[in-house]
């Protein structure tokens, strides 16, 4: 596990014997080669254990420690050993991992690869100063185990899969596109006329328009294809689809990097292919940032992205689809405490009743232009913010008459008023849900002037209870006859009331629950 030491004071004493040698600022004496030393200011880790120092920076600057260990929390007095046979990157490394590899290559060629993605982990240093590539070729590979990493300043670990052609019923996998719109109160979209496609086959697929980036496929028609995110391409831009080709069933990560905090340090999958019965991406006791970008994260068993006793760390999806056919939720967010960010990304529940996004923890959430969708039309809401602070832009999906809430936000069974769950919508289009909004024990819905929502075959748009709050503001709200527009620990309500009342709120005298424009 991942220690922090800071705030340390008093001398600057050396440690002999370890790799690489460092310097520590420590109220204590040197020690001999061997011997343990006391830090008496704090240390976040497991108490009463021995720690093996893995990188430090110049004095004055926080410094990092590892050890296998369990759960984490502050305390002074712990102990650190003073010798470690850890060994650093020199300069940036490339690696190779093919079908068609052996693991006793080296893996510095194409025609040397590595056969396994465990065996490529295994060649890098434990303490990674550069930035550290491996090559992953077409193919299906074993889970892999990425941990008790340090990561310095300028280190990174980048799994870089491929790409090939999606496999199509009907239709072509290239052409040219005859027409594409922008979103506004629906999502973008690229037309190719002489197409026939099968429609929703390539539902989680990407296209690729022109030199563009390419972008992930909500849904499709014999010839149109709805996208998770705007492009910029001229009619008569030629267009490609894609998919993942380099797969793996699950990845497991925890590793550390100092300081904390960092964005461009860490563990970073691009254009990869998780597929697997249980949980795809697992982080523990992870000090740093994951980052996963052009993925396909398909599970058909657990969640498809689980964080564990994630600590400390920084963790992205950005223009990935996540396809999940199983029973929990595609994106959980449950025991982590620094950040979760997610962009332009497609997560579906093919056959789930549970929650498509999910977090229950305090956690900063940075969600920007999102969709998310439910196939089943029972069950619970397709987006829950139990805790969590933070902004969502979102196109939240379900059938026709689904029973459930696109949007929640507040525990289901919080008791009043220890609700910890605020979020600010940007943009929020909501379609087929019973209930557009709701808001409850204390959780709070914030929109602004510049917030666009866009409500078409919702039944309830807002429904605010136990102690809730939907500050609405001034947000362009287009609710396309949605009745009632705003229900109140029972007691319903328009806008034009809400418009109407002086000052423009609208609260339960008894409970507190309130919907308001200021």
């Amino acid at each position: 596990m991942s220690l922090l030491a800071y705030n340390l004071t008093g001398a600057p004493v050396t440690l002999t014997g370890v790799t690489p040698a460092v310097v520590l600022p420590l109220s204590a004496v040197a020690p001999l080669p061997g011997d343990a030393v006391n830090v008496t200011s704090e240390l976040k880790g497991l108490a009463g254990a021995t720690y093996v120092l893995l990188q430090t920076q110049s004095i004055g600057t926080v410094r990092y420690v590892w050890s296998t260990g369990a759960a984490e929390y502050t305390t002074p007095g712990l102990t650190v050993a003073t010798t470690t046979s850890a060994t650093a990157t020199t300069g940036a490394m490339t690696l190779y991992v093919a079908t068609t590899g052996n693991d006793s290559n080296d893996g510095l060629s194409t025609g040397s690869a590595l056969l396994t993605l465990q065996a490529a982990i295994d060649k890098v240093p434990k303490i990674v100063l550069h930035l550290v590539t491996i090559n992953v070729a077409a193919g299906t590979y074993a889970a892999v185990d990425i941990s008790a990493f340090s990561i310095g300043t300028n280190g990174l670990i980048k799994l870089l899969g491929v790409t090939t052609a999606p496999t199509l019923t009907t239709g072509t996998t290239s052409g040219t596109a005859t027409s594409h719109t922008v979103a506004g109160n629906t999502l973008p979209t690229m037309t190719d006329s002489g197409q026939s496609w099968t429609v929703n086959e390539l539902r989680g697929k990407f296209v690729k328009i022109g030199a563009a980036t390419a972008r992930v496929i909500v849904s499709n028609t014999a010839t149109t294809l709805t996208l998770v995110d705007n492009f910029v391409a001229p009619v008569d831009t030629t267009y490609v689809l894609l998919d993942t080709a380099s797969s793996t069933p699950s990845v497991f990560v925890s590793i550390n990097t100092a300081p904390q905090g960092s964005t461009t340090r860490g563990l970073v999958l691009d254009t990869m292919r998780l597929a697997t019965n249980s949980t795809s991406v697992q982080v523990l006791n992870h000090r740093g940032s994951v980052f996963l970008t052009n993925c396909s994260i398909v599970s058909t068993g657990a969640s498809a992205f689980s964080m564990i006793n994630a600590a400390q760390g920084i963790l992205g999806i950005n223009n990935c689809v996540l396809d999940y056919y199983g029973n929990n939720s595609a994106v959980s967010t449950s025991v982590l405490s620094d950040e979760f960010l997610m962009s332009s990304s497609y997560a579906v529940t093919r056959t789930s009743t549970n929650v498509v996004f999910s977090a229950s923890a305090s956690t900063f959430l940075s969600i920007f232009n999102i969709v998310l969708e439910k196939l089943a039309a029972t069950g619970s809401e397709v987006a829950s913010f139990y805790r969590g602070y933070g902004t969502f832009s979102a196109t939240i999906l379900a059938p026709s008459g689904a029973t459930y809430a696109g949007l929640n936000i507040g525990e289901e069974s919080k008791t009043l008023p220890s609700g910890d769950a605020a979020i600010g919508v940007d943009t929020l289009r909501i379609a087929n849900c019973a209930t557009g909004v709701q808001v409850k024990n204390a959780g709070r819905f914030i929109a602004t002037s510049a917030t666009l929502v866009y409500m078409s075959g919702v039944t309830t748009a807002f429904n605010v209870s136990t102690g809730g709050t939907a500050r609405i503001g001034s947000a362009t709200l287009t609710l396309n006859g949605a009745s009632p527009e705003l229900t109140i620990d029972g007691a319903n309500f328009t806008i034009a009331n809400l418009d109407a009342a002086s000052p423009q709120i609208l609260a339960s005298a008894t409970i507190g629950s309130r919907v308001m424009r200021l």
